[in-house]
């Protein structure tokens, strides 16, 4: 038989989301880890926050791998994908940049859109309080360092008195537990860029 790192993507992502193969995972990971360095190499940013940005793209590709990836093409460019819209969302998080189809309800109102568009935004955020709320005392906390107070992992693992991986591990199981609240309640994509969900 061949060896695990051996084996095709296909093969790789098979065995990672069917039979939840931690070794298949580690092998895509080491296998496509300098490709998303490399992107992100190419954003000025301190080490502290590479190193957050690519455990932030680290579990957004293992969330979107098990949840929603159809092998419809080539999973390098799909790597890619995930990396360059996380890079530019960390970017216009870190600005507090608005995004485009913000800025353009607010330079372009038409009546009807800007009224509809309120609506939404207003029960979108009630939402994602009521999937915030529903969690542990120091999940919340985690949650509001992190996406509210934009600390880093370290420093909001050091005040909860855990692990930066912790702190991880932690975002990977509650990030879907919310966007499933979400989901379940029509909130099929966010309003605006300040928040943490990206459905």
């Amino acid at each position: 038989m061949k060896k695990i790192k051996h084996l095709s993507d296909e093969m790789l992502i098979e065995a990672y989301r069917d039979g939840g193969s931690q070794k298949a995972a580690l092998v895509l990971y080491k296998r496509y880890e300098p490709l998303v360095q490399g992107l992100i190499g190419k954003v000025s940013l301190d080490h502290e926050e590479r190193e957050d940005l690519f455990q932030e793209i680290e579990i957004r590709i293992f969330d979107n791998l098990l949840h929603s990836y159809r092998e419809l093409g080539c999973f390098r460019r799909w790597i890619v994908t995930i990396s360059v819209n996380a890079i530019n969302d960390y970017l216009r998080r870190k600005a507090r940049e608005p995004l485009t189809a913000t800025y353009d309800l607010v330079n372009h109102p038409s009546e009807a859109v800007s009224s509809s568009f309120s609506r939404y935004r207003e029960r979108a955020y009630r939402q994602l309080e009521r999937a915030v709320e529903a969690q542990s005392p120091e999940s919340r906390r985690l949650l509001e360092m992190i996406y509210k107070e934009r600390k880093t992992y370290s420093m909001a693992a050091e005040e909860l008195g855990i692990s930066k991986s912790g702190s991880h591990k932690r975002l990977r199981i509650l990030l879907p537990k919310i966007k499933e609240h979400l989901h379940l309640n029509g909130v099929d994509e966010f309003p605006d860029d300040d928040s943490f969900i990206d459905v």
